[in-house]
C-alpha cells in the first residue's frame, strides 16, 4: 500500500473519530441511564413495603449499587435488573406501579409474604417477564387482562391470594405457559391454545361449570389440579388419554359419570390420582392396577359400585388407598376382601381406608 493510501485512510478515520466516540458515550450514557431508572424503580418498590421483620430491604440505599441488593440480579453485560427474588421474608405492602419501568425483568418472586392491593397494571409493559411468582400473599381485585402482553411469560402462580373476576379468556394467548395457577370463573377453552402447558393447578377457587373436553389437547400436561371448586359435569375422555399425565386431582367437585375401563394402560406414569367427593358412580376399573407408579389412589365419598379390584398387589410404590364412603361391595359377598391378600405386596402402604361400603366377608 502507498503513502497516499495510508493517509487517505487516516484522515477518513480522523473525521470518523468524533462520532465514534459519540457512539460509545450514548451506550455508556444509556447503560447508566437504565441503571438509574432501575434503582428509581426499585427504591420506589421499597417504598411501598410497610413491614420489614427481617431488614431483608436494608441493602438498598445509595450506598450500594442495585446490582449488590439483596434478592436482585443484573444481567453480566449491562447491569440492568432482571431478577427480583424476595420470596419468604414476611415483607408486608402493596406491589408498586413503577415495578413495570424494570424493562428488563426476566422474573419476579414475592411468595410466602403478606403483599395486598391490586397486581399493578404497569407489570403488562415488561416484554421479557417469564416468570411471575406471587402466591401465598393477600392480593385482591382483579388479575390484569393486559398480563397477556408479556407474551414470554411461562410461569404465572397466584396461588391462595383474593382474586375477584373470572379467567381471562386471552391468557390463551400466552403460547409459552408452562405452569398457570390460581384463577377462578370458568375455565377457556382457549387454555387449550397453550400448547406448551405442563401445569394447570387451580385448586380451592370458585370455579364452575364444565371441565373444557379442548384440554385434551394439551399433551404435554402433566399437573392437572383442579380440586376444591365447583364444577360440574363430566371428565373428557379425552384428559385420561394423556400418556403424560403425573398427578390428576380433581376432588370436593360435583363431577359425574363413569371411570373409563381402559385408565390404567392409557395414564401410565400417573402418581397421585385423586377423584373423592364426588359423584362418580359405576364400578371401579380392574385395569387400574396397572398403575405402576402410583402412590396416591383416592376415590373416596363418591357413588362408586361393585368390587375392589383384586389384584392391587402390583402397586409396589403406592401410600394411600382410599375407598371409604362408597357403595362397593357384591351381592354375595363372598370375595368382597380379596383385594387385602394382594396387599401385602405394598410395602410402602401407610394408609388404607375402605369403611362406609357395604363390603362383607
Amino acid at each position: 500500500m502507498n503513502s497516499h493510501c495510508v493517509k487517505s485512510m487516516n484522515s477518513s478515520l480522523s473525521i470518523f473519530k468524533p462520532f465514534l466516540f459519540l457512539i460509545l458515550f450514548h451506550c455508556s450514557h444509556c447503560a447508566i441511564l437504565g441503571t438509574g431508572t432501575d434503582k428509581q424503580a426499585l427504591l420506589a418498590f421499597k417504598m411501598q413495603i410497610t413491614h420489614d421483620p427481617s431488614q431483608a430491604l436494608s441493602s438498598w440505599n445509595e450506598s450500594h449499587h442495585v446490582c449488590q441488593w439483596q434478592g436482585v440480579t443484573c444481567s453480566s453485560r449491562h447491569k440492568r435488573v432482571t431478577n427480583i427474588d424476595l420470596h419468604y421474608f414476611n415483607l408486608t405492602g402493596k406491589i408498586s406501579p413503577f415495578i413495570g419501568n424494570l424493562s428488563f425483568l426476566r422474573s419476579i418472586n414475592l411468595i410466602n409474604n403478606s403483599f395486598h392491593g391490586e397486581i399493578p397494571h404497569e407489570i403488562g409493559r415488561l416484554f421479557r417477564l417469564q416468570r411471575i411468582h406471587f402466591s401465598f400473599n393477600m392480593l385482591q381485585g382483579r388479575i390484569p387482562v393486559n398480563l397477556t402482553r408479556c407474551s414470554e411469560l411461562v410461569i404465572l402462580d397466584l396461588v391462595d391470594n383474593n382474586f375477584e373476576g373470572t379467567i381471562h379468556n386471552e391468557l390463551g394467548s400466552l403460547l409459552n405457559l408452562k405452569a398457570l395457577n390460581n384463577l377462578s370463573g370458568n375455565i377457556p377453552r382457549t387454555l387449550s391454545n397453550i400448547s406448551l402447558l405442563e401445569q394447570l393447578s387451580l385448586s380451592e377457587n370458585r370455579l364452575n361449570g364444565d371441565i373444557p373436553v379442548e384440554l385434551g389437547k394439551l399433551s404435554k400436561l402433566w399437573r392437572f389440579q383442579l380440586s376444591v371448586n365447583d364444577l360440574t359435569g363430566s371428565i373428557p375422555n379425552e384428559l385420561f388419554n394423556l400418556s403424560s399425565m403425573e398427578y390428576f386431582g380433581v376432588s370436593e367437585n360435583h363431577l359425574v359419570g363413569e371411570i373409563p375401563s381402559y385408565i390404567g394402560l392409557t395414564l401410565p406414569n400417573v402418581g397421585v390420582f385423586m377423584l373423592a367427593g364426588n359423584i362418580f358412580t359405576g364400578q371401579i376399573p380392574n385395569s387400574i392396577s396397572n398403575l405402576s407408579q402410583v402412590a396416591v389412589l383416592d376415590f373416596a365419598n363418591n357413588k362408586f359400585t361393585g368390587p375392589i379390584p383384586a389384584n392391587l398387589g402390583g402397586l409396589k410404590i403406592l401410600y394411600q388407598l382410599n375407598f371409604e364412603r362408597n357403595h362397593l361391595g357384591t351381592a354375595n359377598g363372598s370375595d368382597d376382601l380379596k383385594f387385602l391378600n394382594s396387599l401385602v405386596n405394598c410395602t410402602l402402604i401407610d394408609v388404607i381406608s375402605f369403611s362406609s361400603n357395604e363390603l362383607r366377608g
